[in-house]
């Protein structure tokens, strides 16, 4: 048979076949005259025998050690055990997922933020805060909780907090506002500098200094993935972010590595 009728046959696909030839697992099949490789019986066995192992969750190489091993030998046996382990462990994945998806359909979640986060954020929303608003402080906070996962605790509770306060959510909208304002100036405008300061002040105000986290390194505002994400704004905005964490990190105790356009690349907070 064929390549295409032995994959159909075990339930896989010419391609894996191809691959199992690669990494030693199929041995290869004698070739008609034409060229096209010939699969008999014997080679129908085999790969299924691999098909049912990787559907047990073994990888090629822990399946290279037990393809030839005898049923019930130590080694199948080996093998058997790390197979259940990790399908309790994907059985436990999925009850924590469904557990998830059922809170989400419940509540309404957020379902890219932390429960902790993504409750505060339906807060936001439910007091009206304007869309483009939200969005942003959900894109500052899966960047912040990306590099730094304990901080959605703190990061709740720094938003809780401010919701605590009355006028919040005006307040709230117009430092956003004031935030796309800053889009229209140059960025060395003292406005810049103001907005900064302002903001630093507020989040240091209500401990968001815990937001760094406490490993003792730079906050390292270079990093091509925040320099991406602070790429999207206007120049004047930008110098206003960065401003902004700097002065927080100064004041946590920590020092700052900045991109070269707003200070010399590489230097710290410590450093000036």
């Amino acid at each position: 048979m064929k390549i295409g009728e032995l994959a159909e046959l075990a339930g896989t696909t010419p391609r894996a076949v191809r691959h199992y030839h690669a990494e030693g697992l199929l041995p290869e099949p004698r070739r008609q005259p034409n060229g096209y490789r010939s699969y008999g019986v014997r080679e129908l066995i085999t790969l299924v025998k691999i098909k049912k192992l990787r559907d047990a969750g073994l990888s090629l190489a822990e399946i290279r050690d037990v393809i030839t091993a005898p049923p019930g030998s130590e080694a199948w046996r080996s093998a058997m055990i790390i197979a259940e382990r990790r399908v309790a462990d994907e059985e436990r994945r999925l009850r924590r997922l469904r557990r998830e998806l059922r809170r989400q359909l419940a509540t309404e979640l957020d379902p890219t933020l932390p429960a902790p986060l993504a409750k505060v954020f339906q807060e936001l929303r439910e007091a009206g805060l304007p869309p483009a608003a939200l969005a942003f402080e959900q894109e500052l906070l899966l960047l912040s909780i990306t590099y730094e996962p304990a901080a959605a605790e703190p990061l709740a509770a720094y938003y809780r907090s401010m919701t605590e306060r009355p006028g919040w959510a005006e307040e709230f909208a117009r430092s956003h506002a004031e935030f796309l304002a800053l889009a229209e100036v140059d960025p060395d405008d003292p406005s810049v500098d103001a907005f900064a300061h302002r903001i630093a002040e507020e989040a240091l105000d209500h401990g968001s200094d815990l937001l760094l986290g406490a490993d003792g390194e730079p906050v390292d505002l270079d990093d091509p993935q925040l320099a991406d994400f602070f790429d999207q704004f206007t120049p004047a905005q930008r110098r206003a972010l960065i401003l902004g964490v700097s002065r927080i990190a100064e004041q946590a105790g920590r020092g700052v590595s900045v991109p070269a356009e707003s200070g010399a690349a590489g230097q710290t907070a410590d450093d000036r």
